[in-house]
């Protein structure tokens, strides 16, 4: 059985150029957003996960999951993000109530990496209404800059 990180995918050639791509841009100051789709089990995590570890520059992985409870908790994949970004403030906002303050806080953290940032968020069929007012205000703030 082989590791994860000593995985080969198979028959993945467009997905990991439509990856590379996208970090590239990313690298060059123009953030992306790439949705994978696909039934449960089909290695989306694994694509994700293999192509982030083959690159050969720096960066900042940091994966959320949005939870299959009923109802789901609010901003799960940001409570799960903010637990890998050494960040106090990151946290206390997390509890705020106001989701602007949320979402700009978020986004500033993201931004101001030296390092070109992943962030995947998975399960977002899962997602709460909060999370997917998250996403929507990552395209649209990110349409503006």
């Amino acid at each position: 059985m082989q590791r994860d990180d000593q995985m080969e995918l198979l028959e993945r050639e467009d997905a990991f150029e439509t990856l590379q791509a996208a970090f590239q841009s990313a690298t060059d100051g123009i953030g992306q957003f790439v949705l994978i789709c696909g039934e449960a089990g089909i290695g989306k995590t694994s694509l994700v996960t293999q192509f982030a570890k083959l690159q050969k520059m720096p960066l900042r992985f940091l994966r959320g999951t949005c939870d299959p409870f009923n109802p789901p908790h609010p901003l799960c994949p940001l409570i799960d993000i903010a637990s890998q970004i050494p960040d106090e403030e990151l946290s206390r906002m997390l509890w705020e109530p106001a989701r602007p303050v949320i979402f700009h806080s978020f986004f500033e953290k993201i931004q101001s990496s030296k390092t070109t940032t992943i962030v995947v968020f998975e399960d977002i069929h899962w997602a709460d209404e909060a999370t997917h007012d998250v996403l929507i205000f990552l395209v649209l703030h990110h349409s503006e800059s």
